[in-house]
């Protein structure tokens, strides 16, 4: 209704006000921006070669700065909470795992800006977390930012708890929530770089695990690194012996029932309640049965005819020392290696850390490691973009080609992409945003911007030159058609910056991915809007130049 409503009103009022006074295009050219503009532009183009060759500069310049931005996959956000994640070595005791979680949370709780704390130590009983006892969760619930202490920021917050928390045995992470489950749901850490080391045998694994953690753990951008470290356990290991099996009569499945409910226990049954509450009936053999090796060797499996053989003549029973936990990653047994980075993003840091391990590392035969982590959707977008934005180049250069009639002229036309990249790479890099997704978007839509409006000072420059009368020079034409409908023009450039200028100064929610975005554009259509106004009339009178010098040159051949 009220998008009805805004454009009923809107149409009436302009109806009325152009009823009223009728302004002609014309009178606006005798204003003093258009004779400013004119006198500029006619110095421009009397210097048009030192103009470009400034030009080109800002261009390579722009080219050597996007060389040095580092590399990302989205802004970080700000969630409004904080999700501390620190991890030690197994072997643990579970009433001490809860002391000292219950000590990390009233550390922090004692900080003014937080609300309250939920930690969480272990597993819950799902399959869908695999967390173990080395892994504490706690979740830190932060106060509106109005009550805050005078210059705190997320970053200094962090940066205090980190230091407050330095726990012996601990190495901390740091990480919002929802970032942190999708991120641990798509590449299986927590942390923002990991490393993979498969083969066939887990102590080898893990010594080559502990090799990479003391190499990384001095190297540039780390902040915190941790290898995980395979703990073990006294399990009872019952091998079925079939021959032995078939002997007695007894199937594997006879053998197995009475292992499993002998030492393990099964649910058999669920009881429900006056309340339709089934709770769940556990059948296991009472301790005293199976306290002792021979004990368990001598339970009774009974067959199928009612006869008990114990379990002992059909299966090898023993003690053995066993990992509590083993990774599956594509079918090879793995270990993980978690990386925590500071002042650099984590392709950066995978680019050069790669590097090192590959000259200091040497891997025995059937070993290999594999990063991952979100730097690897980084490299899929950057592989996407490197086709597309190709691409959709062409298809507008192609598009400019049918409409002109003229190369040189399409040409002339897409050097607009480069010179508006100028502006919003400097202003990037000012701002100290890294080459995210989000900043690419921002140059895409920067393109298309810059393109329509280098067609329309092409379009009134060609309009201009075909008016042309035989007393008028060359450049005069490109002139008149260059100040010719500047309105349009600059309102077109004044319209993007300025509904992008509030961008930066904004706050709340979606904000640090907005600002990335409006970044580009608002540098963009700065230099984009000089070269328009300044740069493509020089290249025009360039060009004719050129024609004027190719034709002098084939009268003196043929003269």
């Amino acid at each position: 209704q009220m998008e009805q409503f805004a454009l009923v009103v809107t149409a009436a009022m302009l109806i009325w006000i152009f009823q009223r006074q009728r302004l002609p295009v014309e009178d606006f050219g005798e204003s003093r921006a258009v004779a400013r503009y004119r006198s500029a532009l006619r110095l421009m183009i009397k210097h048009r070669y030192a103009f470009t060759g400034a030009g080109l500069i800002a261009v390579i310049a722009a080219a050597f700065l996007l060389t040095g931005i580092g590399k990302d996959f989205l802004p970080e956000t700000d969630e409004g909470s904080i999700l501390y994640m620190p991890s030690t070595l197994p072997g643990l005791p579970n009433r001490e795992a809860g002391w000292v979680l219950q000590q990390m949370d009233k550390k922090l709780k004692q900080f003014p800006e937080v609300e309250r704390v939920f930690g969480k130590i272990g597993r819950a009983d799902t399959s869908t977390d695999p967390a173990p006892l080395t892994m504490i969760e706690t979740t830190v619930l932060l106060r509106s930012k109005s009550r805050w202490r005078n210059g705190m920021t997320k970053d200094k917050l962090v940066g205090e708890m980190d230091n407050a928390l330095q726990t012996i045995g601990y190495v901390n992470t740091w990480v919002q929530p929802i970032r942190a489950r999708v991120m641990m749901q798509s590449t299986g850490i927590q942390t923002p770089v990991g490393i993979k080391v498969r083969g066939p045998e887990i102590s080898q694994l893990e010594d080559i695990s502990q090799q990479i953690e003391t190499m990384l753990r001095d190297f540039p951008g780390t902040k915190s690194v941790i290898a995980e470290r395979i703990s073990e356990g006294y399990y009872v290991d019952v091998q079925n012996d079939l021959e032995r099996m078939a002997e007695h009569g007894v199937t594997v499945d006879e053998a197995m029932m009475t292992v499993r409910y002998a030492i393990g226990g099964d649910n058999v049954v669920g009881v429900k309640d006056a309340n339709n509450v089934v709770t769940p009936l556990n059948v296991q053999y009472s301790p005293e049965y199976t306290d002792t090796l021979e004990k368990v060797k001598g339970t009774p499996v009974v067959t199928a005819d009612g006869r008990a053989v114990p379990l002992s003549d059909v299966a090898t029973v023993a003690v053995r020392k066993m990992p509590e936990m083993l990774r599956n990653d594509d079918g090879h047994l793995s270990g993980y290696v978690y990386v925590d980075l500071q002042n650099i993003t984590p392709s950066d840091y995978v680019e050069k850390a790669r590097e090192f391990l590959a000259k200091n590392l040497t891997l025995p035969p059937g070993y290999s490691i594999e990063w991952t982590g979100v730097y690897k959707y980084t490299e899929e977008a950057r592989a996407r973009m490197r086709v597309i934005i190709p691409i959709t180049l062409v298809i507008i250069f192609g598009l400019l080609v049918v409409a002109f009639r003229s190369i040189s002229e399409s040409i002339l036309t897409m050097m607009s992409v480069p010179f508006a990249m100028v502006g919003g790479v400097f202003l990037q890099r000012a701002l100290g945003y890294p080459m995210t997704t989000a900043v690419i978007i921002g140059y895409i839509s920067l393109f298309a911007v810059a393109v329509q409006t280098g067609v329309l000072m092409v379009a009134f420059i060609r309009e201009a030159l075909a008016r042309r009368t035989e007393d008028q020079s060359f450049i005069d034409a490109v002139i008149d058609g260059s100040v010719n409908r500047l309105r349009p023009k600059l309102m077109t450039v004044a319209t993007i910056v300025l509904s992008l200028s509030l961008i930066p100064f904004s706050t709340g929610p979606g904000m640090e991915i907005m600002k990335p975005i409006a970044a580009p554009s608002i540098g963009g259509m700065v230099s984009s809007t000089i070269h328009v106004l300044f740069m493509t009339p020089c290249l025009f009178v360039i060009i004719e130049d050129l024609r004027e010098w190719r034709n002098r040159r084939s009268l003196k051949k043929t003269a």
